[in-house]
C-alpha cells in the first residue's frame, strides 16, 4: 500500500515541474543596446566632407579626427525622467588633447532611447527591439517624418577589426529624389550602444540623379559623414 505521504509528495513534485514547464519566457526588451552606465565613455573615428555651394568651384572641406563621448552624470529632467548628461570631446587625432566640444543628453526609458542632439530631441531606438518594427524618429521634435526600422537584429558584426556578437542596424532614411539624396543609417552593438552612423545629404541643380550619378558628380552640394567605434570602456 503507498503511503499518503508519499502521494502528496509525488503530488507536490509534478506540481514544481509543471509550474518550471509552463512559466513564459522572459521576454528580451533589448535595453543592453543602449547601456545607460555613468562614466562609460566610447571613442569613435570621423570622415568628413562637405561641400559648399557658396563658392565658385564649389569648395570641398574633407576632414578626420575623433570624437569621445562619456556618460558624465544623470539628473531628473522636467518629467522626472532619468536623464543622462553625455560630454562630447574632439581632437584632430590620437596624440592631440582632448577639447570639450559639446553637450548632449539621452533618455532611455522602458519603451524608447531619446536623444538631444544639438537642442533637437531623436527618437533613436523603440523596445523591444525586433527585425522590421518601424516608428518615426522625429516623433519628438518639428521636423518630417523619419521612418525608422529595425534591420539584422542579433546579427554579429566586425568595425574596424572589433568584433561584436550581437548587433543592429537602424535604417533612419534612404531617399533618391533626383536633386536631393539622403542616406542616414545608425548600427548598434549590445553591451556597448552605437558602433557607427552613416549621415549623407546631397542636393544639386540636375534632376533625375542615379545613386552612382550622385557619388560621381562634381556639382553636388551637401555633407558625407561617417563614424565608427574605435575603443570602448569605463
Amino acid at each position: 500500500m503507498i503511503k499518503p505521504s508519499n502521494i502528496i509528495l509525488v503530488l507536490l513534485l509534478f506540481g514544481i515541474y509543471s509550474c518550471k514547464k509552463d512559466s513564459p519566457t522572459e521576454l528580451d526588451m533589448g535595453y543592453n543596446y543602449y547601456p545607460n552606465n555613468v562614466g562609460s565613455r566610447i571613442i569613435y573615428d570621423v570622415d568628413s566632407i562637405i561641400r559648399d555651394d557658396f563658392f565658385e568651384p564649389i569648395a570641398i572641406d574633407t576632414s578626420v579626427y575623433q570624437i569621445k563621448e562619456v556618460n558624465e552624470s544623470v539628473y531628473l529632467d522636467s518629467e522626472g525622467r532619468e536623464t543622462m548628461r553625455i560630454e562630447r570631446y574632439k581632437r584632430s587625432n590620437s596624440t592631440m588633447p582632448w577639447v570639450i566640444k559639446d553637450i548632449w543628453y539621452a533618455n532611455r526609458t522602458a519603451s524608447m532611447v531619446e536623444r538631444t542632439e544639438e537642442n533637437i530631441k531623436y527618437r533613436k531606438l523603440v523596445f523591444p527591439v525586433r527585425n522590421d518594427l518601424s516608428w518615426n524618429g522625429n516623433a519628438a521634435n518639428i521636423a518630417e517624418e523619419w521612418n525608422c526600422q529595425y534591420s539584422d537584429v542579433n546579427m554579429p558584426m566586425t568595425l574596424g577589426g572589433i568584433d561584436f556578437d550581437s548587433t543592429l542596424i537602424v535604417n533612419q532614411k534612404d531617399e533618391n529624389l533626383g536633386n536631393t539624396y539622403d542616406y542616414f543609417q545608425e548600427g548598434y552593438a549590445a553591451g556597448i550602444g552605437l558602433v557607427y552612423k552613416i549621415g549623407i545629404h546631397w542636393e544639386d541643380t540636375l534632376i533625375n540623379n542615379t545613386r552612382e550619378q550622385w557619388e560621381a558628380s562634381s556639382t553636388k552640394w551637401g555633407y558625407h559623414l561617417h563614424m565608427t567605434i574605435n575603443s570602448s570602456g569605463n
